[in-house]
């Protein structure tokens, strides 16, 4: 199987190569390797009548648009959040996302997908680490979680 050159575009091209048995379709990144395993469970247990469901952690800082340097407006934060992985999709409603789609780059990951093709994404309020390693300051956080759960 070849990958994409997103996250997204190498979701689908695996969807196209594998038998899909399951009723549930779990997508994560590498870039996350501390998910809590219990809030998963809680997330499946959750999905019901969704589509899908996603954890999300909840934005505290001030956010600004910014354009050239220069700070355009700040963006109200009350229902901002920030979407991670794993997320947990019916693999039904999947596969006609998949199908329904014509541009596969415009999504940068399945929720955003179904979402604008009119199917249901619920919410879940990640607890505990979830830190996204995308760079070498996140990885030196990372190990020193890590010594601490040691």
């Amino acid at each position: 199987m070849n990958g994409g050159k997103t996250r997204f575009e190498s979701v689908k091209n695996a969807f196209k190569e594998i038998e899909i048995k399951n009723s549930y379709t779990i997508i994560h990144d590498a870039v996350r390797p501390n998910f809590n395993f219990k809030n998963l469970k809680k997330m499946i247990e959750k999905i019901g009548k969704y589509d899908g469901i996603i954890p999300v952690e909840k934005i505290n800082s001030t956010i600004k648009n910014i354009k050239n340097e220069n700070v355009i407006k700040t963006l109200s934060r009350i229902n901002l959040y920030l979407s991670q992985t794993p997320q947990v999709f019916k693999t039904s409603s999947l596969v006609k996302g998949y199908n329904n789609i014509k541009k596969i780059n415009k999504f940068t990951d399945e929720s955003e997908m179904l979402e604008k093709n009119g199917f249901k994404i619920k919410s879940f309020l990640n607890t505990g680490d979830n830190l996204k390693i995308t760079t070498k300051d996140d990885l030196e956080i990372f190990k020193k979680l890590l010594k601490k759960h040691v």
